[in-house]
């Protein structure tokens, strides 16, 4: 809805309810986890921020693996097809396997990582009606891709640890 507003900036952080209610309650503690990976304070805040602006390579930064999900779920699942599809009509080629993206689409990212996104002009009629769906959706699809489109377009991930207190470019030492 706010798109063309939202590449004025030179960051655009990504949080939401988490309201999973298909699980059979909210994620609270997911959330909670995500959030204050993130900027749960002031100087967590200011550390995130600065490791954008000393680091111009790094695209996206989150959390690494919230230790209740699967560490299967780091690949496309259901959503093969559609990321298939979706990638290719932006220009990145398609890649299966295992990967990392910010589960749980709790992120900061750099806009210009994500340009072919933006460029999508993509409004709430492009993406799937909500029915409780745990995977196969326009939603689901962007969740894994927007990493692969900041990778593509020659950014770097940046995982943040709050176990450990590091972060890690281009892995996450908790998953793989």
């Amino acid at each position: 809805l706010f798109g063309k507003e939202l590449q004025e900036y030179r960051y655009v952080i990504h949080l939401h309810s988490k309201k999973s209610l298909y699980t059979g309650s909210e994620q609270q503690d997911w959330r909670q986890y995500s959030v204050q990976t993130l900027i749960g304070s002031v100087e967590q805040a200011t550390r995130v921020i600065n490791l954008m602006e000393t680091h111009p390579e790094i695209g996206i930064v989150y959390p690494e693996r919230y230790q209740e999900m699967a560490a299967e779920a780091y690949g496309w699942l259901s959503n093969e097809e559609k990321a298939k599809t979706f990638l290719e009509s932006i220009g990145i080629p398609f890649s299966g396997g295992i990967f990392l993206y910010p589960a749980g689409s709790f992120f900061l990212v750099r806009t210009e990582a994500i340009k072919q996104i933006w460029n999508l002009n993509l409004s709430y009629s492009d993406f799937d009606e909500e029915a409780g769906q745990t995977d196969g959706t326009l939603a689901h699809v962007l969740e894994r891709a927007i990493s692969k489109v900041s990778t593509y377009n020659g950014f770097h991930d940046a995982v943040i640890s709050p176990r450990r207190e590091e972060v890690h470019v281009d892995c996450d030492k908790q998953t793989f």
